[in-house]
């Protein structure tokens, strides 16, 4: 999508950061194994519960059987909260896993997600011009910890350091 009028992104960007299924579906795109390649990420309809959930609720607990697309899904949303989020008030998005490698494979989920956000998502410093479309959205980028222009953050730990 290409927005070009001032007005329309401040209506695409409010449209977003109230409605994380609605960007999830519009910019995300998802590995499909049985397509062997990515396709625009469509959520299910308990996926989109989910969301519903995540949003309304403080705390979740997910009851789920394997490849429900309950991570992937959750890495979408991770990366949407913490892209529109004020940078007065900023997300820490914490991933803990019994082991740090599977916690930095869940975190560089939550980052991939992040860069298929279009760029005027992070600001005019950000797009607008061929330089500023090379510069990174990542103000801290490591394996461990990501840090986004707004000040959000996704860390990676583990729960012990012999787990």
């Amino acid at each position: 999508m290409s927005i070009t009028d001032k007005r329309q992104l401040l209506i695409e960007y409010a449209k977003c950061a109230s409605n994380p299924s609605y960007t999830i579906e519009s910019y995300f795109e998802t590995f499909d194994k049985t397509q062997e390649g990515f396709v625009p990420f469509k959520l299910f309809d308990k996926q989109k519960l989910l969301i519903s959930n995540y949003e309304e609720n403080r705390f979740n607990l997910v009851l789920k059987y394997r490849q429900a697309g309950i991570s992937t899904t959750t890495q979408a949303y991770s990366a949407v909260k913490c892209a529109f989020a004020d940078s007065n008030n900023p997300e820490t998005i914490i991933v803990i896993a019994n082991k740090l490698n599977l916690a930095k494979k869940f975190a560089r989920g939550i980052k991939d997600y992040c860069s298929q956000l279009p760029r005027w998502v992070w600001g005019p410093d950000y797009y607008g011009s061929e330089e500023k479309e090379k510069k990174s959205i990542f103000v801290k980028d490591s394996q461990i910890e990501i840090e986004l222009p707004n000040g959000s953050k996704i860390i990676a730990v583990a729960t012990s350091t012999d787990a």
